[in-house]
């Protein structure tokens, strides 16, 4: 999908620490790693199926016996007969066949017993990994990018003109999370696509095709000759298959990423759903997946899903965000010193998170210098992340946000606000942000910035006492409008950010331990008697 070559230039090495929880990862995904000296020995080790086979010491995908995992032919790899377990690899066999490729005399003889055996020689890891099949495993991101992005141009090859123009109306139409970077012409520009772009085109082309496809939108060439193959009745039947394959596609994506395991069967339930999907994409294209590497290792996913959890702990997102950054970084670099470069950048980071953690030079003299600058709200609150943020940061000290609520005029030019004080709520680092002028409020079916006016009161009143016990008279009744909120929370130890936007369906927690989903209205601020600042969501049932 990518050209490594961009970033291999660089000489950088890309570590993703897999053993430390999600709060302390995020601390270290912006640091640029430029030496390595390794001790002890390696975990896991990610990496796509041509690098993945290398390091192995296995033939790449395209040999005979290309599958780091298991001993499948070319022939056999979608193969959903072949016992993938009876036919794995294991690293004390491998080091045998290592060992006799070695003791053949003639250089011909070991070419051709490796070639039998699907084997290159030991890879330059391999002093330091325990287990080169186990600790070596397929890479989910790559692979499911790539067999999606196939299935998207398999399914482009069979549309019509007309009902390209169709899909490209429908998916301008069509509502996607706000968090979402904006998605590239699925139809235009789909070879253009990073791995990102076409995971998520995968999750919402399901509904466009369904509400789109027709018998119409399809070449007849394809309708008919998949009607005779499958033995269906009618050729709707053929448009109702694609759509379904997208949706089994889709959730197979789903499953796959899914960082929390609910049920002890979940296990069971990928390898049926990943099944599934095997077989749905080799009836509609059996020529684009028929013996395709990408769907092969779905019969490793489960396995590689059971031994680390997850089949996210293993997969190398975070490196390819690093890898985007860098293709960003190189046409800059011509005659520079890199390592110089990156050296100087990354000294810079650590000093100033050293000395904003209060750290001084014993060797020099001891000043409050710094600690005073730090003290600035502003400054404080900029140091406190530890890796970059997609957005415009802006940052308001308390004094700015007394001085913004006292103020009557809603189109007030501050449309940020930090909520500072925790001391009644279960979240930190409450962000409110685009505050609403007195328009944007009429717009939205609202009267004004004040509770009583807007028919809230009551309500407000009710939530104060049912959830922070103050029965009393509200003070102030003025109110301020946002277009998005953002807070972390806390939740089985580890650090989650949340992030809603209006128009955002959630969900909620109803009555009798049920849930259901909400579309949220509004999003307030309001200052309580006791001179803190609350948020309030306004949402309806969906």
């Amino acid at each position: 999908m990518e050209n490594p070559n961009t970033y291999y230039s660089l000489g950088g090495v890309y570590l993703q620490i897999g053993n430390i929880s999600q709060k302390l990862r995020k601390q270290l995904q912006n640091h640029f790693i430029i030496g390595l000296v390794p001790f002890g020995g390696l975990g896991i080790v990610t990496a796509d199926h041509p690098q993945g086979n290398d390091i192995a010491g296995i033939l790449r995908h395209n040999a005979k016996y290309g599958c780091r995992s298991c001993y499948a032919a070319k022939e056999d790899l979608t193969n959903i007969s072949f016992d993938t377990i009876l036919n794995s690899r294991y690293h004390q066999i491998t080091n045998l066949q290592f060992k006799e490729i070695q003791e053949l005399n003639s250089n011909n003889a070991r070419i051709q017993r490796s070639t039998e055996l699907g084997l290159r020689g030991p890879g330059p890891l391999d002093p330091y990994i325990h287990d080169r099949h186990l600790h070596i495993p397929q890479d989910p991101y790559h692979a499911v990018a790539g067999k999606v992005a196939r299935f998207l141009e398999c399914t482009c090859s069979i549309l019509t003109s007309q009902e390209e123009s169709s899909i490209i109306q429908y998916w301008k139409a069509f509502g996607t999370p706000k968090k979402w970077v904006r998605l590239p012409n699925p139809i235009k520009h789909r070879h253009s696509f990073m791995m990102s772009d076409v995971l998520r085109l995968s999750m919402i082309l399901p509904f466009i095709l369904k509400r789109c496809l027709h018998s119409g939108t399809i070449k007849s060439e394809y309708l008919t000759a998949t009607k005779e193959r499958l033995s269906l009745s009618h050729q709707n039947n053929v448009i109702k298959k694609l759509v379904k394959t997208w949706a089994l596609v889709a959730k197979a994506s789903k499953e796959i990423f899914s960082t929390i395991i609910l049920q002890p069967e979940y296990y069971d339930n990928l390898s049926q759903t990943l099944n599934n999907e095997h077989h749905a994409l080799l009836e509609m294209f059996p020529t684009s997946f028929g013996n395709l590497p990408n769907l092969h290792i779905n019969r490793h996913l489960v396995d590689h899903a059971r031994n680390y959890g997850t089949c996210t702990n293993m997969s190398v997102g975070i490196k390819e965000m690093v890898h985007r950054i860098f293709k960003g970084i190189v046409p800059h670099t011509n005659k520079h010193n890199l390592e110089l470069i990156l050296l100087q950048q990354i000294n810079t980071f650590q000093t100033l998170r050293y000395l904003a953690n209060g750290g001084l030079d014993d060797q020099g003299q001891h000043s409050t210098i710094f600690a005073n600058i730090i003290a600035d709200p502003k400054l404080k609150n900029l140091l406190s992340g530890w890796y970059i943020k997609n957005h415009n940061l802006s940052i308001h000290s308390n004094e700015e946000e007394s001085l913004d609520n006292d103020a009557d005029n809603v189109e007030n030019s501050d449309n940020t606000s930090l909520i500072t004080n925790m001391t009644l709520i279960r979240c930190s680092d409450i962000y409110l942000r685009s505050k609403w002028c007195l328009q944007d409020i009429e717009a939205a079916g609202f009267i004004s910035p004040n509770l009583h006016k807007n028919g809230l009161l009551g309500e407000i009143m009710q939530v104060y006492s049912s959830y922070y016990s103050m029965d009393q008279a509200l003070l102030s009744t003025h109110i301020h409008f946002y277009n998005s909120a953002s807070y972390t929370i806390k939740k089985d130890g580890d650090y989650q950010k949340i992030e809603v936007h209006i128009g955002d369906v959630v969900e909620i927690a109803l009555v009798e331990n049920e849930s259901g989903f909400a579309s949220v209205d509004a999003i307030i601020k309001h200052r309580g008697n006791d001179e803190q600042d609350y948020v309030f969501y306004i949402y309806h049932l969906v």
